[in-house]
């Protein structure tokens, strides 16, 4: 494995042991979400970055490039952002504890993806097609943004 990709995944990894003391009544910094929608919400993004959804790219293929650049920079989400994909919404699942338990089912299917297909290209949103080191550096920035709504981490560029 490539040295720059096991950092970013160990980075990654240390990242989500803040998620562990988050609860279902958590109260947000900012932001609308409970932490089951939180929680809910980077799951999505686990499975669209682990194959098992497709989630096609509205944004113009001319503009990829340029807003991939925010997966490498040192800049955090701002507080505050919406994605007009994301709303509140409903809920897929019945508690905050089924939530937490299918989250880290995403997380382990996406670790086994990559491992079994490290030269994969998989479609974003909003930045297109990534591979495994931007999903990784995506992923460390998203997930930050999240933790730190809730006060698990501090918000500082990832």
């Amino acid at each position: 494995m490539d040295h720059t990709i096991a950092q970013l995944q160990q980075s990654l990894n240390d990242l989500l042991e803040h998620l562990r003391p988050l609860g279902p009544d958590t109260q947000p910094l900012w932001g609308a979400f409970t932490p089951q929608h939180m929680v809910e919400h980077i799951s999505g993004t686990l499975l669209i970055s682990n194959g098992r959804f497709a989630s096609p790219s509205d944004v113009p293929e001319s503009e990829w490039t340029q807003r991939k650049q925010f997966i490498y920079s040192q800049e955090p989400f701002p507080m505050g952002v919406v994605n007009p994909r994301v709303t509140k919404g409903t809920l897929r699942f019945s508690s905050y504890y089924e939530a937490l338990e299918k989250f880290w089912q995403a997380y382990d299917q996406y670790r086994v993806y990559w491992h079994e297909h490290p030269t994969s290209n998989l479609m974003h949103p909003m930045y297109g097609p990534l591979n495994r080191e931007e999903w990784l550096r995506f992923h460390l920035k998203h997930m930050r943004h999240h933790l730190a709504q809730f006060g698990l981490v501090e918000r500082v560029p990832s």
